[in-house]
């Protein structure tokens, strides 16, 4: 009988012991991949940025404001000619900066609206280490509708950031209209 309650005992101790190795060793995975996806920057690949110039009467006026921790962000508000009415602010997605959309920028721009966009914290010309996960991404964006405050205003972040859900039901005031584009590959 001594013997039966002892080898419980040890199965039992091999078991916790197996439980709590396979939860630490899930947890070190978890960090590493969120290190390795969150905490480092997300800057575009050269050869894929589109450009202002590419765009017939797009204009840039480049800007800079802070975020949460004052790291400074770059912004840039498009327009074509003197007509504009409006804004929409594009939010752009994990890796890379707002140049993946200056083609939607133009589309707007050239049907009336200005358009601001961004590069959110750690891509392209914002400061930061890391872009920081969806929570910097929302307050990223946050801090860019700020920035670009105005009474009528539109919202296109990218599907891939998450932003789109949780800023459309954290400040509908601020927001008239939401709209989500991703890209899909070929």
């Amino acid at each position: 009988m001594k013997k039966t309650r002892s080898k419980k005992k040890a199965a039992m101790i091999v078991l916790l012991s197996v439980i709590v190795f396979l939860l630490i060793g899930w947890w070190a995975f978890c960090v590493m991949m969120y290190n390795e996806n969150f905490n480092v920057r997300g800057d575009s690949y050269e050869p894929l940025k589109l450009r202002t110039e590419d765009f017939d009467s797009l204009e840039c006026k480049e800007y800079s404001f802070s975020s949460d921790k004052g790291q400074k962000l770059a912004g840039y508000l498009y327009s074509v000619g003197s007509d504009q009415h409006g804004i929409v602010v594009i939010a752009h997605g994990f890796g890379g900066g707002h140049n993946s959309y200056i083609d939607a920028a133009y589309f707007f721009a050239e049907n009336g609206y200005y358009v601001f966009a961004y590069d959110a914290t750690g891509c392209d010309k914002s400061e930061g280490e890391g872009v920081g996960g969806v929570p910097q991404g929302v307050i990223d964006l946050d801090h860019a509708i700020s920035f670009a405050e105005d009474t009528k205003m539109s919202l296109m972040p990218n599907l891939t950031n998450g932003s789109d859900r949780l800023i459309t039901t954290t400040m509908p005031k601020r927001i008239k209209n939401a709209l989500s584009r991703t890209r899909l590959s070929t």
